[in-house]
């Protein structure tokens, strides 16, 4: 949950003008910094810069936002069509001895419009009798003016204490998509490439009586789909924006599955956001501030790493004051990682799965998270874990058209293969149960292995383990060369239904 914090630092007389480091810390009751952050700075002292600031005669900025006393908030007007971010101090007294689960009623902010508009900005529960802060991002609608209203139902009712609310203006470019909103008219600022991966969606609308759905469906791959027309919207470089939107999720997403939005152009991007929701997570507003990069054609888009979907609307994209935001570094998330265990980069290294955490092994799920470790111990080929391709039989009963099942692909974090070089993987295997295909038992099925690119396709595939003898342990080598890209992956899947157990790979050049 992203926090506003609005706060007045006096400068002392005797601080020389010039460049100083503007840093965060939580500190204790003494005063000394005392929780590691989640991110990059000084990890030892906990103290971790934000990025630069000049001290010196310069002309004050204009505030640019407004604090109210949330007794006197009935008597504040919010615009129509506009986008706000507002932050309250409360305290709620609901005690966790009241709290039940299932129980949907909470907190609520809401604005209420002249007629009947009623823009829901979120729904929260909160038990800890503590005193909290909150901030909310809000789209109006055309019912002006409206008013801000923040109360409990249910068992939370009558029962939080707000005190002052600040609200921030965000006077940018806001789309909602609706009137017939045309995805491909070279008139509409967010269009798409991709009709299949971005398309107007009116039945699970989020907002109004249209949002946009955006689909990716490539594994190991990225789906670009709604993109910002940068000559209808410029974005200048060097700047600083913030980008807010409301958003849900709508299809479940595969293995290693997030969404992200993203600046640049098709040579040079970074990404400015990325998440994941789940379908049955409720509506969420998100709000991201970024820095441009120094190109002059460069845009926003919208999109999905591996397979998976969600909607988003009222997206609302705002130019920041110059000198309101410091020049923070993109620093990127080194703290918040497994480290890289360098032994496993070594090519050759055995992959046993002993040490039980497959995403730090060098092989890892498959495609929609399908293939588990096993400990069984008739299952085991070696050590006390190996891998299964079991998986669960609505799997199987949701693709009854379908034959092949990838249950485990090699983890990109250890093994990078090189393009043009020849390879070697050897492995061990066990069938404990005969493969038969998905879609017609009758006829038998096969394990098989393969190397792929998701841009260049498959560099080659083997099938293997059809008419071997059950629980019995098999040795097999597969020679691959690589083509001319470096994202090929190895991938392992059964043509049908069975369980296969695999356990000590290898890869080595060859």
């Amino acid at each position: 949950e992203t926090l506003n914090v609005y706060s007045d630092v006096k400068i002392n007389d005797d601080v020389k003008d010039g460049t100083y480091t503007l840093a965060i810390a939580i500190v204790d009751a003494a005063g000394n910094p005392s929780v590691r952050f989640g991110q990059v700075g000084n990890y030892d002292d906990k103290i971790y810069p934000l990025g630069e600031i000049e001290i010196g005669n310069f002309e004050q900025l204009k505030p640019f936002y407004e604090e109210v006393e949330y007794s006197k908030i009935s008597s504040y007007k919010f615009n129509g069509n506009s986008s706000y971010e507002i932050t309250f101090d409360y305290t709620p007294t609901t005690t966790l001895a009241e709290f039940q689960f299932a129980d949907n009623n909470g907190y609520e902010v809401r604005l209420q419009g002249k007629k009947k508009d009623k823009i829901i900005a979120c729904n929260f529960q909160d038990v800890s009798e503590e005193k909290a802060i909150k901030t909310v991002s809000i789209v109006t609608g055309n019912d002006t003016p409206y008013t801000l209203s923040i109360a409990g139902s249910g068992i939370y009712e009558n029962k939080i204490s707000v005190e002052k609310v600040i609200i921030e203006k965000n006077s940018g470019y806001i789309e909602n998509f609706e009137n017939g909103y045309d995805l491909l008219s070279t008139n509409s600022p967010w269009y798409t490439v991709d009709e299949d991966a971005c398309y107007i969606e009116e039945d699970k609308a989020i907002s109004g009586s249209a949002s946009i759905a955006i689909i990716g469906e490539q594994p190991h791959g990225s789906t670009d789909g709604l993109v910002l027309d940068n000559t209808l919207v410029s974005i200048k470089p060097n700047a600083c924006y913030t980008i807010s939107f409301k958003t849900k999720g709508n299809n479940i997403g595969g293995n290693g599955a997030y969404y992200y939005v993203k600046i640049g152009n098709e040579d040079t991007s970074k990404n400015i956001a990325e998440w994941y929701q789940r379908p049955d997570e409720p509506l969420t507003t998100m709000s991201y501030t970024f820095n441009t990069l120094d190109l002059d054609d460069q845009t926003i888009t919208f999109g999905v790493v591996n397979s998976g979907g969600y909607i988003v609307d009222d997206i609302n994209l705002v130019k920041n004051f110059a000198g309101s935001i410091v020049r923070g570094a993109d620093v990127g998330f080194t703290n918040n990682t497994i480290p890289v265990i360098e032994e496993k980069l070594a090519s050759g290294y055995i992959e046993g799965f002993e040490g039980c955490i497959l995403n730090d092994s060098t092989f890892t799920y498959g495609f929609n998270r399908w293939g588990h470790l096993t400990t069984a111990e008739n299952e085991v080929i070696s050590g006390n874990v190996s891998f299964s391709s079991e998986l669960e039989p609505a799997s199987y009963a949701s693709n009854t058209t379908n034959n092949w099942f990838e249950f485990m692909y090699s983890n990109v974090k250890y093994i990078k293969l090189e393009p043009n070089t020849k390879y070697v993987v050897k492995f061990k295997y066990k069938l404990m149960e005969k493969i038969y295909q998905n879609v017609d038992p009758t006829l038998p099925g096969y394990a098989y292995i393969f190397v792929r690119s998701p841009k260049k396709g498959d560099a080659g595939s083997t099938n293997f383990a059809g008419s071997v003898e059950t629980e019995r342990v098999y040795d097999y080598i597969y020679t691959f060369t690589t083509g001319d890209a470096t994202d090929y992956y190895i991938g392992f899947g059964i043509y049908g239904v069975g369980k296969l157990i695999i356990d000590d790979i290898s890869v080595t050049k060859k």
